[in-house]
């Protein structure tokens, strides 16, 4: 099961003016869209791994599959397979990773944060972006308790250790690693990582990346830690705070076009209902948040 559903944060000067909180608190369309790649992604990979167990050592090729297979040792073959599925899977995840903090960073809240990588050379990896993001919407302002860091920063580093292992598989050249510093901080939640990750072993993490070698405890503990870190990272930005965050939105899922056909091809009072049933359809996360910050009087923005 991937987790309980996020709820919408509304400033204090939303309730005072008396604003309606949207009755639909998901999240965001962008954790929906990552959560249904990862959890296909999963799916798969639990699929092949359990029809690989079932191969032995003197394991024939089902009747009428129309396949050339005739491996030497079927159970070396199966090994390697299910590591191809286990990087697959780890591909997917990353790159679900890199398409969640993309649309998440077009919110005009994180303007600063983009041009900086903008202005970066080289530009900045997709764990150096990940782990900035997290960073931004974990870390309490200076003035707050704990502003040295958070709780959760030996996942952020766990998730980085991931997109490096991805990158590491699809680019035979790449050295992607761990800075020093994140593996002593994963070093220093062993005991927990242990216990709350059935068994993981930090040491032989280390060793099997270093290797290229993961096992299906590793692959699929460091997706779980993926979906746990966008979840929260979700939960940080998922609140709309105003028209601009709903606009954004809009025109990264490239809604706004299809919103201006409705308002050309309809009549005006039917345009609302179209408009939200359209949402609903195609991003209905985003529909309550449409439905608060642009009322029926409100045209959408040029």
């Amino acid at each position: 099961m991937l987790g309980s559903q996020n709820e919408a944060q509304l400033s204090n000067t939303d309730h005072a003016r008396g604003v309606a909180e949207p009755a639909i608190t998901f999240g965001t369309q962008a954790l929906a869209d990552f959560l249904k790649v990862v959890g296909g992604g999963v799916a798969d990979l639990n699929t092949i791994a359990v029809g690989l167990a079932a191969i032995g050592p003197d394991h024939e090729k089902p009747a009428g599959l129309n396949v050339s297979w005739s491996p030497r040792d079927p159970e070396v073959a199966a090994r390697k397979a299910r590591k191809a599925a286990m990087h697959a899977a780890m591909v997917v995840t990353v790159e679900a990773l890199a398409q969640y903090v993309r649309t998440i960073t077009k919110l005009p809240r994180f303007g600063p944060l983009t041009d900086k990588w903008n202005s970066r050379s080289p530009k900045p990896s997709t764990a150096e972006r990940f782990s900035e993001l997290a960073e931004l919407l974990f870390v309490p302002a200076p003035s707050e308790k704990g502003a040295a860091g958070y709780e959760t920063r030996f996942r952020t580093a766990c998730v980085a250790l991931l997109i490096h292992w991805r990158n590491r598989h699809v680019h035979s050249d790449s050295n992607a690693e761990l800075t020093y510093q994140e593996k002593q901080l994963i070093h220093s939640r062993d005991d927990h990582i242990r216990e709350a990750y059935a068994g993981l072993d930090v040491d032989q993490l280390f060793g099997d990346f270093k290797q290229n070698r993961p096992t299906l405890k590793e692959a699929t503990t460091l997706i779980a830690m993926s979906i746990q870190e966008v979840r929260a990272m979700d939960e940080a930005v998922y609140a709309c705070s105003d028209a601009a965050d709903v606009q954004a939105w809009l025109d990264h899922y490239k809604l706004t076009e299809r919103i201006d056909k409705i308002r050309r091809e309809s009549k005006t009072e039917k345009q609302r209902a179209s408009i939200l049933r359209m949402l609903g359809t195609h991003a209905p996360h985003l529909k309550p948040w449409y439905e608060k910050y642009f009322p029926e009087t409100i045209g959408i923005a040029p």
